[in-house]
């Protein structure tokens, strides 16, 4: 990698900034859309991880060690984001007799602990995330701040491309890439100061364009404001787990980070350089995508995003780099 791209990656992970502290603190990045951050407001540096996992899904511990752990490495707040689909585990890792609709575990299993935490720990944000199965493309980190889980679940069974349960009866959105645009955009609408959408690991299997994020960006500036550009799973050989295409397959040579960095961010005068040429005000950031210890550190342990806030609350500003 040339010596650029590695200054590039350094200087990604000290920018990359966090977003949701669910009932303490949401750092918006759109809060400011002029650019004009008020510098003169008292506030403090927060720190935080939106994209973690447990038994629910594909993970291998409970949503309270995790919890522990992203508090005792000094974070301010963490998500619980895992998969769309079902939910094959309890959260205590027990199978269930057969695989549970993941919009009914996000409310009955999950939420329940994280109000938990949050009356354990009340001066800790504790967010109730989502990987979403994204229609047409991959992954991507949703959040809703809320007091309550219906929302969570609600956009889960209606836009997650892996949900094929149809016992509510609702319209779905999750077969085209039109559709993960609608539910980008129904989240501004209903949600523009409490929610969030994140590409995770955008070029890990090639399926997020510029042109994606572009549709994303313009249906719901305020929502979806940046992107996952210093992906988790640290340990792992091929660094933020970019080594899931064969060795034989041409993909592989491209799906790789750069000094941690996807190669989205790496590159100059790449993708989110022409973002950023385009005058939109999108950010990257840091996470440690958490499963287990083999191949990733604990939320906080390698890396945070910090974001600068100057009120709490679900729509808290933030100061952002100029």
């Amino acid at each position: 990698m040339d010596r650029p791209s590695l200054w590039r990656g350094i200087v990604a992970t000290i920018l990359a900034l966090a977003m949701v502290v669910g009932s303490v603190v949401l750092a918006r990045a759109a809060s400011d859309p002029e650019g004009k951050a008020r510098e003169s407001a008292p506030g403090r540096w927060v720190a935080g991880d939106f994209h973690t996992h447990t038994y629910l899904t594909d993970g291998g511990r409970t949503q309270e060690e995790v919890a522990l752990h992203a508090f005792s490495y000094g974070l301010d707040w963490f998500a619980n984001s895992d998969h769309g689909g079902t939910s094959a585990r309890d959260p205590f890792g027990v199978k269930f007799p057969t695989p549970v609709a993941r919009w009914i575990t996000l409310k009955d299993s999950s939420f329940p602990i994280v109000q938990g935490l949050r009356a354990a720990f009340p001066k800790k944000g504790i967010v109730q995330g989502l990987e979403w199965n994204v229609p047409t493309h991959e992954h991507a980190s949703v959040g809703i701040v809320t007091n309550e889980p219906a929302a969570i679940s609600d956009f889960e069974y209606v836009c997650d491309a892996s949900d094929t349960d149809t016992s509510r009866g609702i319209p779905k959105m999750n077969k085209a890439h039109a559709d993960a645009v609608a539910c980008v955009a129904m989240l501004g609408r209903t949600f523009p100061e409490t929610s969030y959408f994140l590409p995770n690991h955008p070029s890990r299997k090639q399926k997020y364009t510029v042109a994606d994020i572009r549709d994303f960006n313009n249906a719901a500036p305020r929502v979806a404001f940046g992107f996952e550009g210093i992906p988790g799973h640290q340990k792992e050989t091929g660094r933020g787990g970019y080594d899931s295409f064969s060795q034989a397959d041409p993909v592989h040579l491209r799906a790789r980070t750069y000094g941690g960095a996807d190669v989205m961010v790496a590159k100059v005068g790449g993708l989110w350089d022409a973002l950023l040429g385009e005058g939109r005000r999108f950010f990257i950031f840091a996470n440690s995508d958490f499963h287990n210890t083999v191949g990733d550190f604990w939320p906080g342990e390698y890396s945070k995003s910090h974001t600068f806030v100057n009120r709490n609350g679900a729509a808290g500003d933030a100061r952002l780099p100029r």
